[in-house]
């Protein structure tokens, strides 16, 4: 079976559009960081789970420089990207920014402020996921507590 000039169009297309659409999330990204007055924190974090129609529900294992460690459920929605980590510290809604099928980047939004960070686990195709990632959170106010 050959492969129709018009379908190998559609698809580069495709996936120029998409490496588009990334980098552009990168570089605002890139510029919201910038505008904030430092690093006030930094953090590990690993997860396992359960996926099942695009939907992911499992535990979430974090350190933090700040907060120190904490132990977390974590949902996601693969169609929205989004997804939220509840814990004894309160409620954590992320956004995931794929980079591929395994690994990407991740915004967190909190009372305190605001955190950058990348991921990487086994494929959302697999019945159950694990990974792990980093991020740095930042304050809105510009002064972190400590």
């Amino acid at each position: 079976m050959t492969a129709t000039g018009t379908g190998v169009a559609a698809t580069a297309s495709t996936l120029v559009s998409q490496v588009k659409f990334y980098a552009s999330a990168a570089l605002a990204l890139a510029r919201i960081t910038l505008a904030f007055n430092g690093v006030c924190a930094e953090g590990a974090f690993a997860y396992g789970g359960a996926n099942y129609k695009g939907r992911f529900v499992g535990y979430l294992g974090e350190v933090d420089s700040q907060h120190g460690a904490s132990s977390n459920i974590l949902v996601e929605r693969e169609e929205y990207n989004a997804g939220v980590a509840a814990g004894g510290g309160g409620t954590e809604p992320l956004v995931f920014v794929p980079l591929a099928e395994y690994a990407g980047g991740l915004v967190g939004l909190s009372r305190s402020g605001v955190s950058f960070g990348g991921y990487g686990g086994t494929p959302e195709t697999f019945p159950v996921s694990a990974g792990a990632g980093a991020y740095d959170t930042s304050s809105w106010s510009g002064h972190c507590k400590h």
